[in-house]
């Protein structure tokens, strides 16, 4: 891993990093911590596509939900490279990964209760795939690593943090079936 890690740190079961770096339970707790998130994909013409998405972490994995129709879901099923980020401009964290269509939400009912345990205002229900068939999918994203920084004080601010892992996809081809489990399990794949 960049950055290397120092050993266990005495305070928490986080691996210490350099100062310049995080651990992955700083990232997931931010994320796990916000409401809204923008998620980056590719449409096939290369150009850049931004919506925003409601996720959950559980586990390791940051999931999120849609419709097989939308925009964001085509892109993902042609190339399931990704960038998700918080709201903020002023206190930022990227997240960039690849996301795992793991089929419709009735497969992973944990995922839809971890959903329905954090968005619990009642406006929200009618927007949670428990609530609405038409949300018909639901992805894991698996990160490959994060920045953030504080814009008033962004030098001193900025972390990184990396899984180590590449992808060796481009945008010109499709992801096999079952490759994104070999990224999951920790096998380095090269950059083209």
């Amino acid at each position: 891993m960049p950055g290397g890690p120092a050993g266990r740190c005495g305070r928490c079961h986080d691996l210490c990093m350099r100062h310049d770096t995080m651990t992955w339970g700083e990232v997931a707790r931010r994320l796990s911590a916000a409401r809204t998130y923008w998620l980056g994909t590719t449409m096939p013409s290369g150009a850049p596509h931004a919506a925003p998405v409601w996720c959950v972490v559980t586990g390791q994995t940051l999931h999120l939900y849609s419709e097989r129709s939308t925009v964001k879901a085509r892109n993902l099923a042609a190339d399931p490279r990704i960038i998700v980020h918080l709201e903020s401009g002023e206190d930022v964290l990227i997240v960039r990964g690849v996301a795992d269509d793991l089929g419709p939400p009735a497969s992973v009912p944990s995922v839809v209760a971890a959903l329905a345990a954090k968005y619990t205002r009642p406006a929200d229900q009618q927007y949670l795939p428990s609530a609405d068939p038409d949300f018909d999918v639901v992805y894991a994203i698996q990160p490959l690593s994060a920045i953030a920084w504080r814009l008033d004080d962004y030098a001193a601010s900025q972390r990184r943090w990396s899984s180590g892992l590449t992808t060796r996809y481009t945008a010109c081809e499709r992801v096999p079936a079952g490759a994104f489990h070999a990224i999951a399990r920790d096998v380095p794949l090269t950059e083209r």
